[in-house]
């Protein structure tokens, strides 16, 4: 593993960490009870409204624009994390990921 990868790897996985503890704070939950796998509906309790103030706080924390597209498509934890990831690595744009 080179260096460049052990970075990029670290920065992936503080991303991931830090969207898990928002997800947590919108639910009223322990970080540790969020997973990737945790449905927002289903296991986290969001209703409509959650999901766009958590858009929102991820918004504000990476400096990206969230699509309303994206957000209605993202069902999971892990599927927020890509969409993330892919905005921030594309430079934050409003695209779909």
């Amino acid at each position: 593993m080179t260096d460049e990868t052990r970075t990029q790897t670290a920065a992936h996985d503080a991303l991931a960490k830090r969207i898990i503890a928002l997800a947590a704070q919108q639910a009223v939950v322990d970080p540790a009870e969020v997973s990737p796998a945790s449905h927002f509906e289903a296991d986290l309790n969001y209703d409509s409204l959650a999901k766009v103030e958590f858009a929102m706080e991820l918004e504000d924390a990476f400096g990206i624009t969230i699509s309303d597209e994206l957000m209605g498509e993202v069902q999971t934890v892990g599927e927020a994390i890509d969409g993330v990831r892919a905005l921030v690595d594309d430079g934050g744009g409003g695209a779909s990921a």
